[in-house]
């Protein structure tokens, strides 16, 4: 695997790049990041956009070295930590926190909103109600298996934010994504690996799903 700092060229069509991201939102973000990956005919990457006072700054993970290209700063190394059962890693994970109803995905944190808000909750608790949504969604102990690892406490919630995409065609796109921080323990090597590489959660072409770890 690889994880790579990515960000745009500034000026000429570095800008103009940053203004259809802008404008279109995370799958144009995805559209322009695939650039870095043309051999590539599925989406072998996992990308996370951070923002900052001068430019859009992304971690992309793939499966391939990303390749050169004129709009793109790129710093890219070989990510293979060694990783061991009962290890401790502190991590940051954006993710797309959903459930099924009605053969349907919804919002983990709206469904909440709403659950609470016909109990007759106080609207002055709705955020509570929708962090310990958040918590409950990542901490549940059949998805912590599949993933091949466990939470000592509960993980922070940093952020919530509704998004707006569009595609090429027209089709628009919402989804929700949440910011996590927190530590977590390895109990099965290979199913944590092989889960880090195919990202956490939904939404994966969207920017959510890309873990950043380190030891805690």
């Amino acid at each position: 695997m690889f994880l790579s700092k990515v960000s745009l060229v500034r000026g000429g069509s570095g800008n103009l790049s940053l203004l259809r991201m802008q404008r279109s939102g995370a799958y144009a973000i995805h559209q322009m990041l695939w650039q870095l990956f043309t051999n590539d005919e599925q989406r072998l990457f996992l990308f996370r956009q951070e923002n900052t006072p001068q430019n859009a700054l992304f971690y992309v993970l793939s499966q391939n070295a990303p390749a050169h290209h004129p709009e793109f700063v790129v710093q890219s190394k070989t990510f293979l930590p060694k990783l061991h059962s009962g290890q401790k890693l502190a991590f940051n994970l954006r993710a797309n926190p959903t459930v099924s109803l009605d053969g349907k995905r919804h919002d983990v944190l709206m469904h909440a909103k709403q659950q609470a808000r016909a109990q007759g909750q106080p609207e002055e608790h709705a955020w509570s109600t929708m962090e310990r949504a958040a918590q409950n969604w990542l901490c549940s102990k059949p998805r912590l298996l599949k993933w091949g690892m466990s939470l000592d406490m509960l993980p922070v919630v940093d952020s919530y934010v509704q998004h707006r995409s569009r595609k090429k065609s027209g089709q628009d796109i919402s989804f929700s994504s949440v910011d996590y921080q927190g530590v977590l323990t390895v109990i099965d090597v290979e199913r944590f690996w092989q889960q880090y590489c195919q990202g956490f959660g939904r939404a994966k072409a969207m920017g959510c799903g890309l873990m950043l770890i380190r030891h805690a």
